[in-house]
């Protein structure tokens, strides 16, 4: 179809549709010959005709209208920015993204040249582009640095285009400008990240590979790996994965095998680890401890590469072997000396206890002094002294009678030290009752004679081995409530008695003044009796042990420990 053809057809239409325009019209007009009324049906319809036309051009008209202001609204909100150059390089038209790109949002600036945003250094760069857009008509595409007007830059990517007329010489040129900054930094960022990793892999003190296990060939290594291995990667590509395998320690292998398959299965987090034995290129073993994770994967998820280090731990296994032959040899050595000092630990309490016994011993025999001899003999002369002053003519009121009385009394008062002293040395209860009674009647005698009264906790099963082991921790006890009376200033304390296992633990507190016990422990040395430090070396030798615990303010706690050694031995 022609375009005559078209305008044909149009002419019909607008005359069909004027000529149905006319028919809808009231007939109005008066009688008339038949050309006057044909010319005016003519006119009619032309009238109608342009009237027709008319408001198909006002629609026309509008449409475009709208169409323009859309153009508008894009063109201004594009997302990129639309920069328009006359001939000779001064901004005509400009976007917002544009006018923000360069730093002027204002609408109303003066046109002023392209060139003066672009960056010290890239100016060539833009001028050349130019030029060949405007050469050969072909868009060019780049990267360019902007200055914009705030002083801050910004990177974009520009596509020039020249239009031109049918000389071939410039009009305009349209640009089109879209911001890259964020690329640019990542790029950056990315350049040195590979920087970094690569002076770290050239420079780690560790050989650094990473593994492609689908192709089943090492793609990299770094200097570390050749000089450890002696392996460079153009000599590891010449060699297959069987080859490769074949320089690791038939031993190492199976384990080499899982490893590979636990890093094929892992997770990008996990990182395994792993001992194995490899041959250099000089036939030297290497041991070597490697940490291998996942590096790639492909599309489908399924582990591709993975990555490595390791390190040579020839010299550490060597040095833990010697390390651990001398371990052996030291265990041996302190096998040796411990069964020498348990031997002589052994010695030392049989000769404490020995000595403990003859200390009861002579306790006894001087108890027996005291209240055989002694004890006797003062009697006597009490006796003597009484019939001697009742029998004798001295009269009551004369001073030799009073010196008499004086002597007996001192006599009584011996005898009761007498008495006492013997009972303490060789306390009758202890022998003849055990242990239990021995420590009721002492505390009984505790609290007539001082007003100490001890709440007392015992095991009714405990028994000592021995009655050596019962006098000392009589003796024990026996000196710690001393202690509590002299120095606590309470009348009352706490005594704990019970077993574990084959061991005596006692426990005898008080809630009193308590003291400083480093100060006690400096005049360890100026006390000569069975004081605090005495017990505790003798539960030392032993093989027991003695806790103090005190503070000032804070009571006083004495806990004993002494092993339950049966009588097994005729010296116990």
């Amino acid at each position: 179809m022609t375009i005559d053809d078209n305008k044909e057809g149009r002419f019909d239409r607008l005359r069909l549709q004027a000529e149905d325009l006319i028919k809808r019209q009231p007939e109005d007009r008066p009688p008339a010959s038949t050309d006057i009324l044909a010319l005016i049906h003519e006119l009619r319809i032309s009238q109608a005709e342009l009237e027709i036309q008319n408001d198909e051009l006002r629609r026309a008209h509008q449409e475009i209208a709208g169409l323009h202001q859309e153009y508008l609204d894009l063109y201004e909100h594009a997302p990129c920015g639309y920069i328009t150059l006359s001939a000779k390089g001064i901004v005509t038209r400009i976007n917002h993204v544009g006018r923000v790109l360069l730093g002027d949002v204002g609408k109303n600036r003066t046109p002023s040249g392209f060139s003066r945003y672009i960056a010290r250094g890239w100016e060539d760069v833009y001028w050349n582009a130019l030029k060949r857009s405007g050469e050969t008509g072909e868009e060019q595409s780049l990267e360019l640095k902007l200055s914009r007007e705030n002083g801050t830059d910004v990177w974009v990517r520009a596509d020039i285009r020249a239009d031109r007329s049918n000389s071939k010489a410039v009009l305009q040129w349209r640009l089109t400008i879209v911001e890259i900054t964020a690329k640019k930094m990542a790029e950056e960022a990315l350049k040195k990240s590979e920087a970094f990793a690569t002076k770290v892999t050239n420079s780690s003190l560790c050989g650094i590979y990473i593994y492609d296990l689908k192709a089943g060939r090492t793609v990299l290594v770094n200097p570390r790996f050749t000089r450890m291995s002696g392996l460079t990667l153009t000599a590891l590509d010449e060699m297959d994965e069987a080859d490769f395998f074949k320089r690791f320690h038939r031993e190492d292998r199976p384990a080499l095998r899982a490893h590979v398959q636990a890093v094929a299965a892992a997770s990008d987090e996990e990182v395994f680890e792993v001992e194995y034995r490899f041959k250099r290129t000089d036939g030297r073993w290497m041991s070597c401890l490697s940490r291998d994770a996942v590096f790639s994967r492909d599309a489908d998820g399924t582990v591709r590469e993975l990555i490595g280090t390791f390190i040579d731990i020839t010299a550490s296994r060597r040095a833990e072997a010697k390390l651990h032959q001398l371990n052996a040899n030291l265990e041996q050595i302190v096998d040796e000396r411990t069964g020498q000092a348990e031997k002589r630990a052994l010695e030392l309490q049989k000769l404490a206890l020995a000595l403990s016994r003859a200390e009861d011993q002579e306790r006894h025999r001087l108890a027996g002094v005291l209240h055989d001899d002694l004890q006797q003999h003062l009697a006597y002369i009490k006796l003597k002294t009484d019939m001697a002053v009742h029998d004798s003519d001295i009269k009551a009121d004369h001073p030799a009678r009073r010196e008499f009385q004086s002597i007996i009394e001192l006599l009584k008062e011996s005898i009761d030290i007498c008495r006492k002293v013997s009972h303490e040395l060789s306390p009758v209860e202890l022998q003849r009752n055990g242990l239990q009674a021995a420590l009721k009647s002492m505390l009984d005698d505790f609290d007539h004679r001082y007003g100490l009264r001890v709440d007392m906790d015992i095991d009714p099963n405990i028994e000592p081995g021995s009655p050596v082991l019962s006098s000392i921790l009589f003796r024990s006890v026996r000196e710690c409530l001393h202690n509590i009376v002299k120095h606590s200033g309470v009348d009352s304390a706490d005594l704990d008695i019970f077993m574990e296992g084959d061991r005596i633990l006692v426990d005898i507190m008080d809630h009193g003044k308590g003291c400083d016990l480093d100060g006690i422990r400096s005049k360890k040395g100026n006390d000569s009796g069975f004081g605090l430090f005495s017990i505790q070396e003798r539960m030392n030798f032993l093989g027991g042990q003695v806790t103090f615990r005190s503070a000032p303010g804070k009571g006083f706690c004495v806990s004993l420990m002494m092993p339950n050694i049966t009588g097994k031995d005729p010296h116990i």
